[in-house]
């Protein structure tokens, strides 16, 4: 049962929400309209990083062994981490759903849905900390390869040498 205070404030809430102006027409197409902006720029950006890729392998400049090196890199570095994640949340969503599914009489689905509930909960999770810590692996390996000079892209044209030899 409401009190008639809460009473009250609902007839106020309902009037605040009709006194919110409404966007005009102008305003909704404009929406739209940067909306189907960012699409086509998202879609010219695809495209670029396409053509880009495919040229450097067609010219041999895409460095494969590099690039495997990096890639195993990183499923070695978030493996564990999403392993420690992705457990304990999998037991604990079986714990539940299967209680829940022998109390309606469909224990034999409780498999079906744990998978599912898993990949459509925690997949954006492990992927986030994938992210998150391949990222910074990656970030702290290339720090340490600039500061051991083995960056290529670190070069130091007009380096002048310490001991004054010139050369």
């Amino acid at each position: 049962m409401t009190t008639p205070a809460e009473n009250d404030s609902r007839p106020e809430e309902a009037s605040r929400l009709e006194d919110m102006p409404e966007l005009p027409a102008q305003a909704k197409s404009n929406l739209f309209a940067n909306l189907l902006c960012e699409i086509g720029l998202l879609f010219t950006f695809t495209v670029h990083v396409c053509l880009a890729a495919i040229t450097a392998v067609r010219r041999r400049r895409l460095a494969w062994r590099e690039a495997v090196e990096q890639m195993w890199f990183l499923a070695h570095v978030t493996a564990v981490a999403s392993a420690l994640v992705m457990i304990p949340l999998g037991v604990g969503v079986a714990l539940q759903i299967g209680s829940l599914a022998d109390q309606i009489g469909a224990g034999a689905y409780s498999g079906a849905v744990v998978a599912f509930l898993i990949i459509g909960q925690a997949g954006p999770l492990v992927c986030a900390l994938i992210a998150g810590v391949g990222g910074s692996a990656i970030c702290a390996d290339l720090g340490a390869r600039t500061i051991r000079e083995e960056w290529s892209g670190t070069h130091q044209p007009h380096r002048i040498p310490l001991d004054g030899s010139g050369s």
